[in-house]
């Protein structure tokens, strides 16, 4: 499809709009509308084979929960398999941003009520769920602060992380996770140790 083919879809828009408004233009307005509903059912039709090959091929779980982020999730992969990419793209994002807000409304965090936090910073809340919440004792002892070399890195993440006899875990400081360059300094230093392990 060419650029006057975009206008011209566009042009039989504006004018059903402008007949609907005026009642002595029905005829008009019927004509448009057959016109755009032909031309949308052919648009539909026109490549299923493809369309279907490209349903087949995205589709691979088949238990969703039913919750708002798999429900975007799913109108995403309908655009994709209809072949409006940048839909799906820019759609994609948002399920990502409305996952990450699912798991903030379900996990203890510093950043307030979902509903007080006005502009939330993406990268901050997906670097805070990122951030191991439980580690097993033993692998937080002999596998992460054994392999810290930094003496001041080693206490910033043992101050991070309380012990838990009754899990016999190391559950993480929930207020730890306020700061932008606190988060940033915990998947810098756990870089370093998954380096050497």
């Amino acid at each position: 499809m060419d650029d006057a083919d975009y206008i011209s879809e566009f042009e039989e828009l504006l004018k059903i709009k402008e007949f609907s408004q005026n009642s002595k233009m029905k005829v008009p307005l019927d004509c448009t509308y057959e016109l755009i509903a032909k031309a949308l059912k052919d648009e539909y039709i026109e490549n299923i084979d493809e369309k279907i090959r490209r349903w087949v091929n995205i589709t691979h779980i088949m238990y969703f929960e039913n919750v708002k982020p798999v429900t975007y999730y799913l109108q995403s992969k309908m655009l994709f398999r209809d072949g409006f990419y940048e839909a799906s793209i820019a759609l994609s994002r948002t399920v990502c941003e409305m996952i990450c807000y699912n798991l903030l409304s379900k996990t203890p965090h510093p950043f307030g009520d979902l509903e007080l936090i006005e502009v939330p910073i993406f990268r901050v809340f997906v670097n805070f769920l990122a951030v191991p919440k439980q580690i097993k004792r033993s692998i937080f002892e002999k596998h992460i602060i054994a392999k810290i070399d930094r003496l001041d890195d080693k206490n910033f993440i043992k101050s991070s992380y309380e012990v838990d006899k009754s899990t016999n875990s190391y559950n993480f400081k929930i207020a730890c996770g306020q700061k932008k360059s606190s988060l940033e300094r915990f998947f810098e230093i756990f870089k370093k140790v998954l380096q050497r392990y």
